[in-house]
C-alpha cells in the first residue's frame, strides 16, 4: 500500500505539472488573441475615422518608415498598402515640405508639436502641415503622426513654384537621411566596368572608417565568406540574365575581422545614356538574425517540451484524458486508448462515451452519464481518489478504476477544458480481498488458539494478539494489555530457569528482533502486583520483509506451569520407583511378549531388570535381550502363562518351576498399559530352596511311616491347647 500510495502521490504531481504548463500555453495565447481583437478593433476604428473625416493623416515610426495612411494622405502622396514600411523619402508626394526630415526629428527629440504651410508640387494647393509626436498607450514616444489640411484656395498661386523647387531638395534629403536613420547603404554600380559608387553607410556597414578610392564588384564578394561565396555568385548572375530584381542574405568578414549578416537587393536599369547599371541597398542585418537565432531556438525549445510532455505522457501506464469546453476528447494517451480499443484520432464525445459503458459505483449502482469525472471537472469540481467499476468494452470484464480529474483554467480563471487520470486498482482490489480474507483467518485462528500469540513490529508495539495472550498474562481481557512491550516490565518479571532475573533485552521479543528463532524457551513469569506466578514456554522468531530485513516478531507462549508440575511429581515418583526398583531384594522385571502370524505367544524380550534379577535367576546381561536366545530350552508354558495375562489383562500369581534355570520361582505378574499392550511386570522370588526343603520334609516323613509300619509300632501325638489326640493306625 505504501508503494501504491507513493507511486499515486507521484502521478498527481506529474499531473498538476502537466496542467501548469498547459494553463501557461492557454495564458499566453488568450492574452495574443485579445491583443489581436484590440488592434482589430483599433485598426476599424482609424479607417471609420479616416474616411469620415477625411483628414490626410500618416504615421512614421522612429526611423520614418511609413507605418500607416489615411486615404485623404494616400491621394496626396500617391500611396498603396504596398508602400508601409518602405521609408517616406522614397514617396512620390504632391506636397512640397523642405523641412519633413528636420521637423521629424525635432519632434521626436524635443515632442514639441510643429505647424507649418505646405503646398502640393503640381496643382498649387497648399496645406496646413501638422506634426506630432506619436505616443503609446504606454506614455512611449513610437514615431510621429503628420496631419494636412487643405488650404489651397488661399495659397495655390502663390506657392506653386515654391512647391516645385523645395520637394526636388526634399527628394534627395530624403533619400539620404532615410538611407543613414535606416543604417542602409546605397550603391549604384556600372555594368561597363564594374566601378561602384556607394554611401558612407555602405563603407560602414563593411567596417571602413573612412570611404575607400574606389570600390569593385570583386571586392564585394572578397568580403563574403567562402561558405556563402558561390550561392551569392549565382544569384547576382541570374538577375542579370533574367534583367530581374534580386535580394539575398549572406555572411561578410567585415575588414575589422567581425562576421556580419548583410541583406543585399539591387536591380538592373538602365540610365539616361543608354548605359546598363545595378542600383540596390545593402544593410546589416546582424541584430535581427540573432533575434530570429533566438526565436529559432525559444521555437525549438518549446517543441522539444512539448515532445518530452508527449513522451511522459504517452509512457504512463495509467490512462490519461484530455477535454475541451465542447465535452470532446481531444487527447487520450495510448493506455487508454488501448484499454478501450480506441484508435487515434477518432472524434470522442464524452457523453456519448460513458454512455456506451457499464460504469458502476462502488455499491454495485450504475452511476449516471452526469457524474463522468471529466464532465465534472468541466463543471468545476475536483474529483480525487473516485473509485469506479467499468466493464471493459474489449475483454468484458469488470474493472476496479480510481479516478482524478481537475479542471484546466486559464489566466483568468475560465475553465477551458479538463484533464483525469485513470489507474486500474483491479489486482489492488484483488489483493485487498485477500488480505481481509487473511485477515479474518487470521483473527480466527487466533481466537481459537488457546496458546498466547502476540506478533509486534519492529519498535516493540503489538499489532495483533489473541484472547489468550490476555490470559496467559494475567489480564482481564484484551482490552486491559498493554501495547508496548516496552510497558511490561512495570508489571511484570521475568526469570530464566536458573532463577536469574532476565533483563528487557533478553524476553522474547528483543530476541525475536534481533533475529533468534527459537522453540521452547522456558521462562518464569511473575505479576508485580498480585504476585502470582507462572512458567511459559516460548518459541519466536523474527519476521522478515523481502530484503531480508527484520520487520517484526511473532511469539507463541503456553503456560507450562500444570505440566511443570505433573513433570516434578512424576520426577519424584520416578525417583521413589527407582529407589524402591534397586532396593527391592525380589527379583523385577518388564518384558514384550512376542506373538507369531497365528497369535500364540513365543518369546518374551527383556525390557528392563532390577539388580535383584540376576541374583535370582542367574541370567546376565539380559536387557533387549529375548528368552529363547537366552535359554532355548525354556518350557513352553512360561510363554503361555504371560501371552494369556496380555490377551486377558488379568494379573496371575503362581509358582512354578524353571528346569532350564534348576530353579523354582513364585511370580506375580500383570500387564503394563491397555488393551494394545504387549508389555508385562514381573515380580518374582527365588523359592528353590523352600521347595526342597518341603521336598526333603515329605521324603522324611514318608521314611518315618515306613519305618513304623515295618517295626508294627504306633504313634500318638497329644496337641496340649486343643487338648486333641492323634492315633496311628498302629495303636488300634
Amino acid at each position: 500500500n505504501e508503494e501504491l500510495m507513493t507511486v499515486n502521490e507521484e502521478l498527481q504531481s506529474t499531473n498538476e505539472e502537466l496542467q501548469s504548463t498547459n494553463e501557461e500555453l492557454v495564458t499566453v495565447n488568450s492574452e495574443l488573441q485579445r491583443k489581436m481583437e484590440e488592434l482589430d478593433q483599433s485598426n476599424s476604428d482609424l479607417e471609420n475615422l479616416f474616411a469620415s473625416s477625411e483628414i490626410a493623416v500618416f504615421f512614421l515610426d522612429r526611423e520614418l518608415l511609413l507605418k500607416r495612411f489615411s486615404p485623404a494622405m494616400a491621394e496626396i502622396f500617391n500611396l498603396i498598402p504596398a508602400d508601409v514600411g518602405r521609408p517616406m523619402h522614397y514617396f512620390n508626394s504632391i506636397i512640397d515640405w523642405l523641412d519633413l526630415a528636420s521637423d521629424a526629428h525635432s519632434v521626436l527629440t524635443t515632442l514639441t508639436p510643429i505647424e507649418r504651410e505646405v503646398r502640393t508640387r503640381h496643382d498649387d494647393r497648399s496645406f496646413i502641415m501638422r506634426v506630432l509626436p506619436y505616443r503609446t498607450m504606454e506614455g512611449t514616444i513610437d514615431g510621429i503622426v503628420v496631419t494636412l489640411v487643405d488650404i489651397s484656395e488661399r495659397k495655390q498661386a502663390e506657392q506653386a513654384l515654391y512647391a516645385s523647387e523645395k520637394a526636388l531638395r526634399e527628394g534627395d534629403e530624403r533619400l539620404r537621411f532615410a538611407l543613414e536613420i535606416c543604417h542602409i547603404g546605397a550603391w549604384d554600380m556600372s555594368m561597363t566596368d564594374h566601378a561602384v559608387y556607394r554611401s558612407p553607410e555602405h563603407s560602414r556597414i563593411f567596417g571602413y572608417t573612412e570611404m575607400l578610392p574606389q570600390w569593385t564588384f570583386e571586392m564585394f564578394i572578397s568580403h563574403v565568406l567562402p561558405e556563402d561565396r558561390d550561392g551569392v555568385e549565382q544569384l547576382i548572375r541570374q538577375g542579370l540574365a533574367a534583367h530581374q530584381g534580386w535580394s539575398f542574405e549572406c555572411r561578410i568578414r567585415r575588414v575589422d575581422g567581425a562576421i556580419r549578416w548583410i541583406w543585399v537587393a539591387g536591380r538592373p536599369n538602365v540610365d539616361k545614356f543608354g548605359n546598363s547599371r545595378m542600383t540596390g541597398v545593402v544593410q546589416d542585418i546582424t541584430d535581427r538574425k540573432e533575434i530570429e537565432a533566438e526565436n529559432q531556438q525559444l521555437l525549438e525549445d518549446v517543441q522539444q517540451e512539448k515532445d518530452r510532455l508527449s513522451a511522459l505522457i504517452d509512457s504512463i501506464a495509467d490512462e490519461v484524458w484530455f477535454a475541451d469546453v465542447q465535452k470532446k476528447f481531444t487527447l487520450a494517451n495510448p493506455s487508454a486508448l488501448q484499454t478501450f480499443g480506441i484508435d487515434d484520432g477518432d472524434d470522442i464525445d464524452i457523453e456519448n462515451f460513458a454512455a456506451s459503458l457499464q460504469v458502476f459505483r462502488p455499491d454495485g449502482s450504475l452511476r449516471p452519464i452526469e457524474e463522468a469525472p471529466s464532465l465534472r471537472a468541466l463543471r468545476g469540481e475536483v474529483v480525487k481518489n473516485l473509485e469506479e467499476i467499468v466493464r471493459n468494452p474489449v475483454t468484458g470484464e469488470l474493472r476496479h478504476r480510481e479516478v482524478h480529474a481537475n479542471p484546466v483554467r486559464d489566466a483568468h480563471g475560465e475553465i477551458i477544458g479538463s484533464v483525469a487520470v485513470v489507474r486500474d486498482i483491479t489486482d489492488r482490489k484483488l489483493a485487498e480481498e485477500a488480505l481481509r480474507d487473511n485477515r479474518a483467518k487470521l483473527e480466527a485462528a487466533l481466537s481459537s488458539m488457546t496458546d498466547a500469540v502476540f506478533i509486534s513490529d519492529n519498535n516493540g508495539r503489538f499489532i495483533e494478539i489473541n484472547d489468550a495472550f490476555a490470559a496467559f498474562h494475567r489480564f482481564e481481557n484484551k482490552a486491559a494489555c498493554l501495547q508496548r512491550l516496552a510497558d511490561y516490565p512495570e508489571i511484570l518479571e521475568v526469570f530464566t530457569p536458573d532463577g536469574e532475573l532476565a533483563p528487557l533485552d533478553m524476553w522474547a521479543v528483543p530476541r525475536a528482533l534481533r533475529g533468534e528463532t527459537v522453540t521452547n524457551a522456558e521462562y518464569s513469569l511473575r505479576r508485580k502486583d498480585t504476585g502470582e506466578t507462572w512458567v511459559g514456554s516460548y518459541s519466536f522468531s523474527p519476521i522478515r520483509d523481502k530484503q531480508g530485513r527484520v520487520v517484526g516478531s511473532v511469539v507463541v507462549g503456553r503456560d507450562v506451569t500444570e505440566l511443570k508440575r505433573k513433570e516434578e511429581a512424576l520426577r519424584q515418583s520416578e525417583v521413589q520407583y527407582h529407589t524402591l526398583f534397586e532396593t527391592l531384594i525380589e527379583g523385577f522385571c518388564t518384558i514384550e511378549m512376542i506373538f507369531n502370524a497365528d497369535g500364540k505367544p513365543v518369546d518374551y524380550r527383556f525390557l528392563e531388570i532390577n539388580p535383584a534379577f540376576e541374583k535370582l535367576t542367574g541370567l546376565y546381561d539380559v536387557q533387549g535381550r529375548t528368552m529363547r536366545e537366552l535359554a532355548p530350552e525354556n518350557e513352553s508354558y512360561w510363554y503361555e502363562m504371560y501371552g494369556n495375562v496380555v490377551l486377558t489383562g488379568e494379573p496371575v500369581r503362581f509358582e512354578s518351576e524353571a528346569k532350564v534355570l534348576g530353579s523354582y520361582f513364585d511370580v506375580c505378574a500383570y500387564r503394563i498399559g491397555g488393551p494394545g499392550s504387549r508389555k508385562v511386570a514381573i515380580l518374582f522370588n527365588n523359592i528353590t530352596e523352600r521347595k526342597r526343603a518341603e521336598e526333603a520334609l515329605v521324603l522324611s516323613e514318608q521314611r518315618r511311616s515306613l519305618a513304623l509300619e515295618a517295626a508294627q509300632a504306633g504313634t500318638w501325638e497329644w496337641d496340649l491347647q486343643s487338648n486333641e489326640n492323634i492315633w496311628s493306625n498302629e495303636v488300634w
